[in-house]
C-alpha cells in the first residue's frame, strides 16, 4: 500500500478530465505511488446524481476504496461460529467539533444536508487517519484548512496545492503537473 493516503471529495470527481490535477492525483494513484480514497458519504451524495454524467461519477468512484463512518474488527476466527466482531471508534465522535470548525453559528443537525456530508466527509478522513483531504469547496472546507489542521490534524487541501505538496514529498516533479498551466 503506498504511504500517502489522499481522500476526494464529492466535487472531486473528474469524469470529464478537465482538472489537471486531479488528472495527476489519478496517474499517481494509477501507479501507486499514492492512494486515492472515498468516504462512505460520496457515494450517497453521487446517488442523487441521475443521468449518464450522474452514472459515469458513480463508475469511476468505484475505483476508489471506500472509508465508512466506523471501523469494526473481527477476533477468534471460528469455523463453528465466524467472529465475533467489536465495533471500534466511529468518525461521529469527530462531527460536533468539524462542524463548530466550519459552520460556528449553526448547530449540526440544523445545517441542511450538504453541509452535513462536508463534515461527514472529514470525520470519516480523520477516522482513518488519511494523510490529504482534497476538495474544491472554498467557501465551506478550504477557507478553514488552517484551524482543520491545527486543532483535529485533518490536511485539507485543493486538488492544485494537494499536488504541489506531493511533488515535493515524492519527489515526482517530473512529468509532475506543477502550476497548472498544462491541460
Amino acid at each position: 500500500m503506498p504511504a500517502i493516503t489522499v481522500c476526494i471529495d464529492t466535487n472531486s470527481i473528474n469524469v470529464k478530465q478537465r482538472d489537471p490535477h486531479i488528472n495527476q492525483l489519478e496517474e499517481w494513484h494509477r501507479r501507486g505511488l499514492i492512494e486515492i480514497r472515498r468516504t462512505s458519504t460520496l457515494m450517497e451524495e453521487l446517488m442523487r446524481n441521475l443521468g449518464a454524467l450522474g452514472e459515469a461519477r458513480r463508475q469511476k468512484a468505484t475505483l476508489y476504496k471506500e472509508g465508512r463512518d466506523s471501523r469494526a474488527f473481527t477476533m477468534r476466527r471460528s469455523t463453528l461460529r465466524g467472529g465475533d466482531t467489536l465495533r471500534g471508534p466511529k468518525a461521529a465522535q469527530w462531527i460536533p467539533q468539524i462542524a463548530k470548525t466550519l459552520f460556528p453559528n449553526t448547530p449540526f443537525d440544523d445545517l441542511p444536508q450538504r453541509r452535513q456530508h462536508d463534515v461527514a466527509h472529514l470525520a470519516i478522513h480523520k477516522l482513518h487517519g488519511w494523510d490529504i483531504f482534497a476538495t474544491n469547496d472554498q467557501h465551506d472546507i478550504l477557507a478553514h484548512k488552517d484551524t482543520l489542521e491545527r486543532e483535529l490534524d485533518i490536511v485539507v487541501r485543493s486538488p492544485k496545492d494537494a499536488v504541489i505538496g506531493l511533488e515535493r514529498q515524492l519527489g515526482a516533479a517530473k512529468g509532475g503537473v506543477g502550476d497548472g498551466d498544462n491541460a
